[in-house]
Formats: C-alpha cells, structure tokens, sequence
C-alpha cells in the first residue's frame, strides 16, 4: 500500500500541470492593472499568462480588440484563440503593434484576424521558438521566425491561414511548414531550415518562394503566381545539400525566371507554366519567362506543361541553359510561346542552349510535344530550338517537332532517336533514326485540352503519324505519359510525344505520390 500511495504522489508531482484560461472582456488597451474577470485586455490577458507557470490560453471574443500601447508579448506555452479570422479582430493603432514570440516559447494563434500596422506584424525569437497560425488572417505585414545574422532554432507553421505579406524563417537551422494557406511570398533563409509547402498558394509581386541554404525543401499541390522571382535557390557555404522536390504545382502569370544555383537535383514532377511573362528588370535584363538554368543545379521537370509564356532576351525565350547547366525534361509540352512583344526578334522561341565556357551543357528532352506559337510567321528561325556553342550535349527522342531549329558557333543536336519534325527538316535529325519534313496534315493532334493527368495536352488521334512511331529503347526508360498513363498503350509500340494514345492511367500514381 506504502509502495502504491508512493507512486500515486509522484505521478501527480510529475503529471502536467492543468492550463490556466483567461478570458479577454474589453476591447481597449488600458494600462495594464491585472486581468479580472470583467475586466481583462489582451494584454493584461499575456501579462497574467506570463506570470503563471504551465501552459496558458487565452480566449477572445468577437469583435476588435485594439492595441495601441506597442508590441504584445506572447511567453511560454501559449493558445491565443479568437472566434474565428471572419469574427475576432486584433487591431493595431497608434504606432507598432508586432504580436513579439518570446525566445524558448510555444505560442499558437488560433481564429483571428490580426491587423498590424504595417513592417512585422508577428516576429518569433531565433533562440528555440515555435509559432503556430490557425485560421488566421494578417492583411497587412510580414510573419518571420528569426532574423538576419542570428543563429538559433526556429519552427513557423501555418494551416489555413492568410497572410498578406512574406511569411518565412531566418536562422540556422528550423522548420517552414505551410498548408493550405495563401501567403504573399515564402522564405526559407539558413544553413538548415526546411521548408514544406502544402496546398497554399503565392502572389505578391515581388517573391514567390525562395531558399537559401541547405534545408529540405517540399512543394506540393500549390500555386506560386504574379511574382518578379517565383523560385529561387541558393546553396550558400554549405557542402552538401538535399534533392528539392516539387509536384503538383502551377507557376501562373510571374514576370520573371525561376532559377538556382544550389547543387544537387531539382525534380519538378507534374507542374504547369502558364501565361509567364517577363516585364520590368526582367525585360530589360533579357531573361526567359520560365526557367534560367546555369551551372549549379541540375533541374529534373518530368510531366510539364508551357503553355502561353513570353520571354526576353536572343537565345530561349521560355527555357534558356547557359554554359554548365544540366536540364533534363521528360514527357513535355510546349505550345504557343515566344518572346514578349517589346523583347524585339530573338531565337529559339521556346527553348535556346547557350554553351560558351568549357563544361558542357545539358539539355534532354525525351517524348516532348513542341509546337510553334501560331502568332509566328511560317519558317520561323528557330521558332522552337536554339543551340549556340560547340560544347552544347543536346539530345532529343521521341519527340515532335512542330516547327523549327537555329544553331550557331558550332551548336548542334548531338543525339537524337525517334523524332518527328514537321513540316520541314531544320533541325539536322539523321534520316535514319528520325523522320523530317512530314506535313502537318498528317499529324493529326487533336484538340489542346483537358485528356487526364495534371495538364492539358494534345492526344494524337486515329490516323496521326505519331502513333506506335516511337524508338523502342526511350520507351522503356520513359514508360508513362504526361498524364502518367501506361506506354505502350497495346503492348507493343509506343506513340511520339508526351502523351499516349488510347492509353490508361498507371494505377501505380494514381494516389499522387509517384514520382
């Protein structure tokens, strides 16, 4: 009995102890003189949680709940929970009004609306905090765990959440993690914070996503739109680095490329890239509209579509690879994109490889759709491929070519098998592996639309020179569509291009977590 009474007291001494609410009943911010039960701010609220051991919540009605006394200081374990982002409004007036997440402490803001002035509106310490926003709305003003030249460990979270302006980490190492939230950029900057990115969607016109460093980076099923720098990477000192990946997500309406110089793999799986087009520093600069791969990192963009971009600059309007850059696409549409109207005339109105420096350059494309914009005249240069500079490795299989190639200093197509090019053969693709100067009446594409998978496509139809055309050996390596349906669709041979006709899905991707 001894020995069980024994246990009972300890268990109790070592069990959590229980939170303490308090409830926040007027809207004004006095000065501070207790939180009473009829009488209780929001920060009187924080101040008695602060000086109470355990965690600690705080609840708050409906309604504005203003601050005009300074920043709020949130310690500890920590709830703040409003009646919902549409219902409970924290309101800053009267100067800064930061919500400040003190160092070692856990603090989640859960249901409201938190309307700051402007500059910070939620600032984390780098020393170990962890800041998590539920249904929380910030219209105005950045959420940032750390700052720039600290050190420390951080964690941000968001899960269905609005936040108007950039919400990210800065330290050395941490966590990122955003789901189902609309957020104006996302930064991850530290030698080892990761960043995952789930359902959630960019739109400022400054910064989609950009990290630096070594940490892990995810993302999934978003949107990144309208931004001057919609992706970037950045290695920094750090050695070695992991492979970043990307699936499901759409690149809508940016001004400017993405681009990287982190080493490792960049792997793009089922991604679109619409209506990009370059405008502002990115004009004048010349850059594509979509992707300016250099040496660094080796991107990997399998199950893509481009779609409408317009780029700047002479060489690659859409996709452009300079000397030392590794670019390897897989089961690709290209269609209707060229330069922007102000970037003047320019070569390679899809894709341009520019090799000048010693290391080669990469660039493979394997069962693509590429097809000229129609807004070009017939005969086009390089409606479609550039390739400049002798040390150019570009290979081409399987793949139609609907318009036209330009080369220069020495650029040719170093490998190709199993191609179609219509309507002429000004891509230099050996007769004996490839077929030239097919009509376009023989083509037979079908319609741009909506047949399965993440993108639209065009599905070559009965009577299409395309179909069973294929070279046998780039079947295998590549044995599912743009849609991630089978090939071959009857078991024998497969069709030239990105997608398969008369195929069926690969039950395999169909939950969405194939490569």
């Amino acid at each position: 009995m001894r020995r069980l009474a024994a246990t009972l007291i300890l268990s109790m001494l070592s069990a959590p102890l229980p939170a303490d609410t308090f409830v926040v009943t007027r809207g004004d911010d006095p000065v501070p003189n207790g939180c009473l039960a009829a009488d209780c701010s929001l920060r009187e609220a924080l101040e008695a949680a602060h000086a109470t051991p355990g965690a600690d919540i705080i609840r708050l009605g409906a309604g504005q709940h203003f601050v005009t006394r300074g920043d709020l200081d949130a310690f500890g374990q920590l709830l703040i929970e409003g009646a919902g982002s549409g219902a409970t409004d924290i309101v800053g007036s009267g100067g800064p009004s930061a919500l400040r997440i003190a160092a070692q402490s856990q603090v989640s803001l859960r249901g409201v609306r938190y309307a700051a002035t402007g500059g910070t509106a939620i600032s984390a310490d780098a020393d170990h905090s962890s800041t998590t926003l539920e249904d929380v709305d910030v219209p105005v003003g950045e959420v940032v765990a750390g700052s720039a030249g600290d050190g420390g460990h951080v964690e941000l979270r968001l899960r269905d959440s609005t936040i108007g302006a950039i919400a990210g980490c800065i330290a050395a190492s941490g966590l990122c993690d955003f789901a189902d939230s609309s957020v104006g950029g996302i930064g991850a900057i530290g030698e080892a914070v990761d960043l995952r990115v789930v359902r959630s969607e960019t739109r400022s016109a400054a910064i989609g996503v950009i990290a630096y460093g070594a940490g892990e980076v995810v993302i999934e099923d978003s949107v990144i739109r309208d931004a001057a720098r919609p992706l970037e990477f950045l290695q920094g000192s750090a050695q070695r680095v992991p492979d970043v990946w990307i699936r499901r997500t759409r690149f809508i309406g940016n001004t400017g490329p993405i681009r990287g110089t982190r080493g490792g793999l960049i792997l793009m799986n089922d991604v679109e890239f619409s209506g990009n087009v370059v405008a502002g520093d990115h004009l004048s600069g010349g850059d594509p509209a979509v992707l300016l791969a250099t040496e660094g990192a080796a991107w990997r963009i399998n199950r893509a579509l481009f779609s409408g971009n317009r780029g700047a600059g002479d060489d690659g309007a859409v996709v452009r690879a300079l000397s030392g850059a590794s670019v390897v696409m897989n089961q690709v549409t290209f269609v209707d994109n060229t330069f922007h109207p102000d970037a003047g005339t320019g070569y390679g109105h899809a894709i341009g490889v520019y090799s000048a420096g010693s290391g080669a350059t990469v660039l493979w494309i394997l069962h693509a759709t590429l097809r000229r914009a129609s807004s070009l005249p017939p005969g086009t240069t390089g409606s479609l491929l550039t390739v400049r500079g002798n040390t150019a490795n570009v290979r081409l299989y399987n793949s139609l070519v609907d318009g036209t190639c330009a080369f220069g200093g020495g650029g040719a197509i170093f490998h190709a098998q199993g191609n179609i090019e219509s309507p002429a053969h000004s891509c230099g693709l050996a007769a004996a592996d490839n077929t030239s100067d097919v009509p376009a009446l023989q083509l037979h594409l079908g319609p741009f639309g909506d047949h399965g998978g993440f993108t639209r496509s065009y599905e070559p139809v009965v009577g299409s020179v395309l179909r069973d055309a294929a070279h046998a050996t780039w079947c295998r390596i590549a044995p599912v569509d743009q849609r991630a349906y089978l090939r071959p669709a009857d078991g024998t041979d497969c069709d030239v291009g990105a997608v398969e006709a008369d195929s069926v899905p690969d039950l395999i991707f169909a939950d969405g977590f194939g490569s």
